[in-house]
C-alpha cells in the first residue's frame, strides 16, 4: 500500500463548496481506477444521499454526506463528506473523501481532501491518495502531477 500526500496548489486551494471539488475526486478516482483494475465500472447509478447531522458541546455542527454511485453489481463510487461548520471561531477541520469500492484483486483507491470551513469558504490543506495494487505507480504519478502540478 501505498500513500502519498501533496500539499501543492490544487490541494490547498479555496472553493465556495465541495460539490466541484467532489465531481472532480470521483472523475480522477474513476479514471486511475484503470490502471488497478481495466474493468472499473467508468459510471454508476447515483443513489440517494444519506445525511447526518450533529452538534458538539463546543457548538460547532457537523454534517455528514454520503453518496454511492454504483454499477449493477455493486462497483464504483463512495463519496463521503464531513463539514465542521460554526461558530464563527473556526476555521473547523473538514474532510472528503472518494473511495473505489468493488476493485478486483483486493485493489484500494481511496482520495480524500483535508481542508478548512469558514463561513466564506473551504481552504485546502492536503490532499491524500491510499493505492495499492498492480498498476500503483501509475496512480500515485497521475495523483503527483494533476496535485502538485496544478
Amino acid at each position: 500500500m501505498t500513500v502519498s500526500i501533496s500539499t501543492g496548489p490544487r490541494a490547498t486551494r479555496t472553493a465556495d463548496s465541495a460539490d466541484p471539488v467532489e465531481r472532480e475526486f470521483v472523475s480522477f478516482v474513476r479514471r486511475t481506477a484503470h490502471w488497478l483494475d481495466p474493468e472499473f465500472p467508468t459510471e454508476g447509478h447515483r443513489g440517494p444521499s444519506e445525511r447526518g447531522k450533529w452538534t458538539d458541546d463546543a457548538g460547532v455542527v457537523t454534517l455528514l454526506q454520503q453518496v454511492e454511485e454504483f454499477d449493477t453489481q455493486g462497483r464504483g463510487i463512495r463519496s463521503l463528506r464531513l463539514m465542521r461548520l460554526g461558530p464563527p471561531s473556526g476555521p473547523h477541520e473538514s474532510t472528503l473523501r472518494v473511495v473505489a469500492v468493488g476493485m478486483a484483486n483486493a485493489a484500494q483507491l481511496e482520495l480524500c481532501w483535508n481542508f478548512a470551513t469558514t463561513d466564506e469558504e473551504l481552504r485546502g490543506a492536503s490532499a491524500e491518495l491510499t493505492v495499492s495494487g498492480a498498476g500503483e505507480e501509475r496512480c500515485v504519478a497521475a495523483f503527483r502531477d494533476w496535485f502538485d502540478g496544478a
